[in-house]
């Protein structure tokens, strides 16, 4: 009876499997605790063995599922994920991590050969998914880190593949290698987060003026404000090093309301003394979702007497791919009231003319 017993409870100890021994049910691929377990093990061997760690993101996939509703949006994330699985040969462990994600971890390290597996991965996604008969076009953002060289420990490798994915999202460039100068949250940024805010309140933020010149002329059409950083420790700081750290603290706004009043001042400065200057200013993508910032560029306009023409808004392609609902609102908004919006660097993102009209640039 006791031996019956005790072969009675070890059968249901087999029963009971733990979590990350199932594969993810929708793909079937690992799920994401069996992936971290392989990628501790990897890291664990990293110095011998140098590998890469791919992290897979579908662009817009959230709009796709409100479409199509989840029934669809899951045979998409289960076509994606069969492709995904047959694009890579040389992986030691392919999953879906969650939601739109993937990941996988190389054997290889060397970046000519990842960036050969990369642009096979995109490739595979590139034509169309078929699901109930309804053509769906789908793309896909990478991250990439390399061990050891971006990190000796799983979850900094982890996080950094992540960075390089959130960069190749905003950037919309197909995939990223990890790269510090594009993390923001390095050691020496989270250093500026303490003493940003203290930076705007005692004018140690420093606008400097780049002429924009008249091709045609030779003659100077107007000025950009660039922002600088008078660090008292660190020297000057460009703007892209410390204006990702005021997005993600949410000051932003501080410091863009700040970055408008200056110039419009010096805007009017000029006028005054007889030369007109029309002056652009660049906008976070953040700056958009500030429902009064209309309202403070005209209230600003009005408190110094200065025509509207004057004040040129700047914004890059990837600003207007981020949330065009909003920018285009915020835009229109402004315009309506005169300021001149121009677009910067067009060309080097994916929005088409087409989406262009959708935005009352100048330029």
């Amino acid at each position: 009876m006791k031996a019956a017993g005790r072969q009675k409870d070890l059968s249901k100890a087999e029963l009971i499997v733990p979590e990350w021994a199932h594969p993810d049910l929708l793909t079937e691929l690992p799920n994401r605790r069996r992936f971290t377990e392989h990628l501790h093990q990897a890291v664990a061997e990293g110095h011998r063995m140098p590998f890469g760690l791919i992290v897979l993101g579908l662009d817009r996939f959230r709009d796709i599922n409100h479409i199509l509703g989840p029934r669809s949006g899951d045979l998409l994330l289960k076509q994606v994920a069969q492709r995904f699985d047959q694009a890579i040969d040389n992986a030691t462990t392919k999953a879906r991590i969650g939601g739109d994600e993937f990941a996988a971890i190389l054997g290889t390290a060397s970046e000519s050969e990842i960036d050969a597996i990369c642009n096979a991965i995109l490739r595979a996604l590139d034509a169309p998914f078929v699901i109930e008969q309804l053509p769906i076009d789908l793309s896909a953002s990478i991250g990439v880190a390399l061990c050891p060289k971006h990190g000796g420990d799983a979850d900094l490798l982890f996080q950094h593949a992540n960075i390089a994915l959130e960069y190749t999202k905003q950037f919309g460039r197909g995939y990223s290698v990890y790269n510090e100068a594009n993390d923001p949250y390095t050691q020496l940024k989270r250093a500026y987060v303490g003493g940003l805010r203290n930076a705007i309140e005692q004018n140690q933020i420093t606008l400097y003026y780049q002429p924009k010149v008249d091709l045609h002329t030779g003659g100077t059409r107007g000025v950009e404000a660039l922002v600088h950083w008078n660090h008292p420790v660190h020297g000057t700081v460009l703007a892209q090093q410390f204006v990702p750290v005021a997005e993600r603290t949410g000051l932003i706004h501080a410091l863009s309301r700040w970055v408008l009043r200056s110039p419009i001042a010096q805007c009017d400065v000029c006028r005054r003394l007889g030369r007109e200057m029309p002056v652009a200013v660049n906008l976070s993508p953040r700056n958009f979702h500030d429902d009064q910032l209309p309202d403070y560029i005209d209230g600003l306009l009005e408190r110094y007497k200065l025509p509207a023409k004057l004040l040129e808004i700047e914004i890059t392609e990837s600003v207007i791919l981020t949330d065009a609902r909003h920018i285009s609102k915020a835009l229109h908004d402004l315009s309506r009231k005169g300021v001149r919006i121009f677009i910067d660097d067009f060309g080097t993102g994916y929005s088409s003319l087409g989406h262009l009209k959708r935005f009352p640039s100048q330029e």
